[in-house]
């Protein structure tokens, strides 16, 4: 790896981490757990989200 590959390396690493520390620092808009996002049928496959929006009573996210 070239001088200028490892400086653009760096320096991609650094905005990521930059963005981390951003996002990290959002508020929480929905405290379910990620099995309540993410739920699973009786065969162990994802359900539809529509079914779990109906099913768990849980709301979209509201729009900025």
């Amino acid at each position: 790896m070239t001088n200028s590959e490892k400086r653009e390396l760096e320096r991609t690493q650094r905005q990521i981490a930059e963005i981390l520390r951003r996002v990290d620092s959002l508020p929480v808009l929905d405290s379910h757990t990620a099995d309540e996002v993410l739920a699973y049928d009786e065969h162990g496959l994802p359900e539809p989200a529509a079914n779990r929006l109906a099913d768990k009573q849980m709301h979209p996210l509201p729009k900025p």
